[in-house]
């Protein structure tokens, strides 16, 4: 979590990202975040999928969904709306 505040925050001061006011950006703040994405997003999407499995192993596959699709048709019903 930590890592997605340092991502963030160095995605604001990298070349060419954001059409901002204050011009001062370094190439380093690109490799950072670049590095940090690599590594976070497969991170995320292993521990996303080891708790999915759990999940399945546990309950079987009916309460995969059960537990699933109001946490995804929620938040996708209130973005179509919005």
């Amino acid at each position: 979590m930590s890592l997605g505040v340092l991502l963030h925050t160095a995605n604001i001061y990298q070349p060419g990202i954001l059409a901002r006011l204050d011009v001062e950006e370094h190439w380093l703040f690109g490799a950072l975040s670049n590095a940090i994405h690599v590594f976070r997003m497969p991170a995320f999407f292993w521990v996303a999928g080891y708790f999915c499995a759990m999940t399945l192993a546990r309950s079987g596959p009916s309460g995969l969904l059960e537990s699933r699709l109001p946490r995804l048709i929620v938040p996708l019903l209130t973005t179509l709306l919005t």
